[in-house]
């Protein structure tokens, strides 16, 4: 007696997609971004910098999205958007420069930069890596482990 079941291949992709749906919900969720989404969206008007395949983590359980942030400076404050394929329960966010109580800077191991956000009331920690830490840094005119108010 043969019990094998006989799945079709045509089923794979939409597995597939289903995953990748159900993954990008979880870390819109365990990350912190649709808390954030709620106080925060938007997108930039005016654009002074930007960088695309950025990194960073956000959240107390740190979730973490590696080379697929797209950061934007303006004078309206920093925007975070996932790029496309990850992009699901992740709509644009831009965080008022009023919004962030502390920027903080350091080097892990003296050679990557790392910028951490600190929101008013609170809110999941947005840390930034590299390039799009530097961007933000820069901008926020933080000095190196610097927990003073960010961008008077």
């Amino acid at each position: 007696m043969n019990s094998s079941v006989d799945i079709s291949p045509l089923w794979f992709p939409v597995f597939f997609v289903a995953l990748w749906c159900a993954v990008s919900a979880v870390l819109a969720f365990v990350g912190g971004w649709r808390s954030l989404a709620r106080r925060y969206r938007g997108e930039p008007t005016t654009v002074i910098d930007k960088v695309t395949f950025g990194s960073g983590q956000l959240g107390y359980l740190g979730a973490h999205y590696n080379n697929c942030l797209s950061v934007t400076v303006g004078p309206a404050g920093v925007g975070l958007k996932v790029l496309l394929p990850f992009r699901i329960l992740h709509p644009s966010l831009l965080v008022p420069w009023q919004e962030i109580v502390a920027c903080e800077r350091w080097r892990t191991f003296g050679l990557f930069d790392r910028t951490r956000l600190r929101l008013v009331g609170g809110g999941p920690p947005i840390v930034l890596y590299g390039s799009a830490a530097r961007l933000v840094g820069e901008a926020c005119g933080a000095t190196q482990r610097s927990t003073t108010p960010c961008c008077d």
